[in-house]
């Protein structure tokens, strides 16, 4: 669906601020809403009730236009279609697409995609057309073409290369797919004639001039360009087959090289596959493809029982190979020099993970299951470097952390940043050397980066121009480091005024952050200016200017979540979203004078009902250690009132100071922060600080030092504090009621009881022993349970149950593959056989979290329902009475 609107007064001009799905909802729910304000009669605010909630959608940013006069974002609602809208900037005019999954802007218009229909939008003319049954669409940039795959029967599909007002530049007829250079300059795609299929080259720069590449009765998939745009590749394969070949073409000479299965001599049952483990690819230099295959496992006969076998000296336990895979059988990476016709594996069985370097030249490959059985989540592995030209390999890194981000390959692919014992390591391929480059550097590299993790590498920003030094992270600011290790300096003055600087990602430069599950880096020049976001230690957020001479210099940053930014830097302009806890998201213009206007306000009928606000709180655990919380008041709040509060807990929550929460009743865990806030009550989302070998007792202290903070503000009722939390934060939940009864009631969803039943468990979801939490990871507890069951029990809810006083509401789903069920039921169990008050909620066929909406909206209004119960003296609940009474 397409909607236009033009409106010439300021009212009317409101009303398309609000517009959401094909006008419905406007009419429906915002009018009412904004009619009185608007003709100067604003009343007092209503309460909003979960019948209006529904009426709330969330903000994303997609596009700028090329003369930065039009944007493009969605709206997207819990109960309706998703919509795209286009807009201009400083004039009133407004479009809206039901239902778009792809869209591009062109020149001077707009296409995007709904159910097989093609919206061609004229921006300055303001006309549309639709093309019905359209497959597949590109839009060429450097021509300002459009490429439209559509199907005129079922069996016959036309491609059209036109423009957007209309002019056919070709028609071609019986096309299967297409795929396009780099640089827009070729096109090659595939025709059907009878049972045959014609692989054709078209020159986009040349008159449309057309070549038969290839005819096959087989099928063409995974077309791929080298980077400069003079060759291509392909793979064919027969119908029913599962063997491919292999086909590399030049774009500028009528020449095809092909390799077939049956070449590949490199191993007798190997085959080439289309599966996509990576994408078929071509060397930046083109003289190389890197493609898939795959081996015959011949070793694993089918057994005549379903029996699993679970060895005692398996590396990987039953489990964790079913979730991994048989590398034998997996698809791997080999290379194929076309022009030699000879081909050879990269990744193997022996060593099946592969990451490339930068330009190709070579690859690091490694074994995850190397140092195999082990105890900890990522087991460590050796790199070592194979020559893509020639096969070479040798080792290159020993016993090197697989945790992500610690290994980084150079864009020239001259060098492998890779950080161990605390400090970044370079090693020089061409050299053959490895230089610890941070080893006189007075910072650490590693700190709290990840939820549940108790320390991670900071990871790395990029690469100066010719990879000359690398851009590393600290805890707040950005290190350049010459890559010999001879020179470094701090780039930015984070740590002095507590922001953390970071290199952003922008709209109109989105940048690729992983390929192959490896993260991707850049270069930048840092001899000149950078634009750098910004987050405060109080929450503040923004982007900064950066240049060499100078340092950063602030161009936006307040107490706002600022994020989703467009910026072009020869105009200075920026478009971004912000946000606050009490003002929902929208999108902002900022000029180069520095002046803000407001392009789109997202939910304005907030405007309408009582809304709380929130606060950061600061506070000290008994160590000292400052930490910071979040605290939201009441939508009604009155300061001559107490009102009661829950508390939320997980682990470090202070970044969602200015985070706008939709209010819901489908929520994935049965709680939603806004919520709570309208139907009286306090939210309080403090952070928590678990310490080696004393979990329990830490999170405790925090937890106390946290609450004593709000008391002290005489905002709350310190007898009506409730408790809730979810996976992680359902053990803290179980186990705080076993330590204080500062909870008058609590909620566990999903948690961990008994960390010594769980610690012996194996995980459904990764397949790998649950034992690593307990050791070294978020619990910390440095022993095994048969070195030290005491500190297992000590730390554990179901151990500590008979302390319990607080009413303790617990859910699960039944099918929860991260935490077995049976760690809520143990718990239940044992209060149940103390003679606790406690309910303990079970939701069928559901995982770690509800994704079935009515499971979602029965756990959302039975959490609601045991806090007023216990916090507010409201006993309307009857199946909490009947369950606990």
């Amino acid at each position: 669906m397409i909607a236009y609107y033009n409106y010439k007064n300021f009212f009317c001009t409101f009303l398309q601020q609000t517009l959401t799905v094909a006008g419905f909802l406007f009419f429906l729910f915002i009018l009412p809403l904004v009619a009185c304000p608007l003709w100067g009669q604003e009343g007092q605010k209503e309460n909003l009730l979960p019948k209006d909630y529904d009426k709330w959608g969330r903000l994303l940013l997609e596009k700028i236009s090329p003369d930065e006069r039009w944007i493009s974002y969605k709206m997207i609602y819990e109960n309706a279609s998703d919509t795209l809208f286009v807009r201009g900037i400083g004039d009133n005019k407004i479009y809206s697409f039901t239902g778009a999954k792809k869209s591009a802007f062109t020149t001077g218009g707009f296409i995007c995609l709904t159910d097989g229909n093609l919206h061609l939008l004229d921006l300055a003319k303001g006309k549309s057309e639709i093309i019905r049954s359209v497959k597949q669409f590109g839009y060429l940039k450097s021509s300002d073409l459009i490429l439209v795959l559509k199907s005129e029967t079922e069996k016959k599909q036309t491609l059209l290369i036109r423009n957007l007002e209309g002019r056919l530049v070709d028609s071609i007829s019986n096309v299967i797919s297409f795929s396009v250079s780099p640089d827009e300059s070729k096109m090659i795609y595939t025709e059907a004639d009878g049972d045959r299929k014609i692989l054709m080259l078209m020159d986009l720069k040349r008159n449309y001039k057309k070549k038969n590449v290839y005819e096959s009765t087989s099928s063409f998939t995974n077309f791929a360009w080298s980077k400069n745009s003079k060759a291509f590749a392909f793979k064919s394969r027969p119908k029913g087959e599962l063997k491919c070949s292999l086909h590399y073409g030049l774009a500028d000479l009528n020449k095809l090289y092909t390799i077939t299965s049956d070449r590949l001599d490199f191993d007798q049952e190997a085959f080439i596959t289309d599966e996509q483990v990576r994408n078929l690819s071509i060397a930046d230099d083109g003289s190389r493809v890197f493609f898939n295959y795959k081996s015959v496992d011949s070793e694993n006969t089918p057994s005549s029982s379903d029996v699993e076998i679970w060895n005692g000296n398996d590396k990987l336990v039953y489990l964790e190979k079913k979730v991994m895979g048989e590398f034998k059988a997996s698809a791997k990476t080999a290379v194929w020099n076309p022009f030699s016709n000879k081909a050879f594996p990269l990744s193997t069985s022996e060593l099946p993970k592969l990451i490339l370097n930068g330009d190709q030249k070579y690859a690091l490959l490694y074994d995850p299951k190397a140092y195999e059985p082990q105890w900890e989540m990522d087991s460590p592995i050796d790199l070592f470097l194979i020559d893509t030209h020639s096969g070479e390999k040798k080792i290159c890194v020993e016993k090197q952390s697989a945790e992500l981000g610690t290994t980084v390959v150079s864009p020239s692919g001259k060098y492998v940043a890779y950080f161990k014992g605390k400090n970044w390591w370079i090693y020089n391929i061409k050299a053959d050397t490895h230089t610890d480059i941070t080893k006189n550097i007075n910072s650490s590299f590693s700190g709290k980066v990840e939820q549940l993790v108790p320390e991670s590498v900071y990871r790395i920003a990029g690469w100066s121009l010719q990879d000359k030094e690398i851009l590393i992270y600290d805890e707040f600011d950005i290190w350049a480091v010459r890559c010999d290790g001879s020179s470094y300096r701090r780039l930015t003055n984070g740590r002095e005024k507590k922001i953390k600087f970071s290199i952003p990602e922008l709209l109109n430069f989105p940048l690729l952050r992983y390929a192959d599950n490896v993260p991707v880096t850049y270069n930048y020049d840092i001899e000149k200016e950078l634009l750098l976001r910004a987050e405060g230690y109080d929450g503040m957020t923004g982007w900064f200017k950066w240049n060499p001479r100078s340092g950063e210099e602030k161009v936006i940053y307040k107490n706002r979540f600022n994020d989703q930014l467009y910026y072009n830097p020869e105009n200075q302009k920026l478009i971004f979203t912000e946000q606050d806890y009490n003002v929902a998201p929208r999108i902002v213009l900022r000029s180069k004078e520095g002046s803000e206007s407001l392009i789109f306000q997202s939910n304005p009928q907030q405007s309408g009902f009582l809304w709380g606000h929130s606060q950061m709180i600061y506070y000290k655990n008994t160590n000292g250690r400052e930490l910071r919380g979040v605290l939201i008041f009441p939508a009604h709040y009155n300061a001559d009132k107490k009102y009661p509060m829950i508390v939320h807990v997980y682990e470090e929550l202070h970044g969602r100071i200015h985070k706008y929460v939709n209010p819901s009743l489908l929520n994935s865990t049965g709680f939603n922060h806004t919520a709570a806030s309208l139907e009286g009550y306090f939210v309080f989302l403090p952070d928590v600080i678990a310490e080696h070998g004393k979990p329990g007792a830490a999170i405790t202290d925090c937890i106390k030092a946290a609450i004593g903070k709000v008391i002290e503000m005489n905002v709350i009722d310190p007898k009506r504090i409730g408790l809730i939390g979810h996976s992680f934060g359902g053990y803290e939940s179980s186990y705080l009621i076993t330590q204080t009864d500062l909870f008058a009631a609590a909620v566990s969803g999903n948690g961990i009881s008994d960390l010594g039943t769980m610690s012996l468990s194996v995980s459904r979801s990764s397949g790998k022993p649950d034992m690593w939490r307990f050791e070294k990871d978020i619990w910390m507890l440095g022993k095994t349970l048969v070195e030290a069951p005491k500190l297992y029990q000590l730390n554990s809810a179901v151990y500590n149950a008979d302390k319990v006083k607080t009413p303790l509401l617990l859910w699960a789903g039944k099918e929860d593959r991260q935490v077995d069920m049976r760690q809520s039921m143990e718990y239940y169990l044992a209060l149940r056989r103390l003679g606790k008050k406690t309910i303990m909620l079970q939701y069928p066929e559901e995982d770690h979290v509800l994704f079935n909406k009515q499971n979602q909206m029965d756990l959302s209004r039975r959490i609601m329902q045991w806090f007023n119960y216990y916090l507010k003296d409201d006993f309307s609940a009857d199946w909490i009475k009947k369950g606990t009474e």
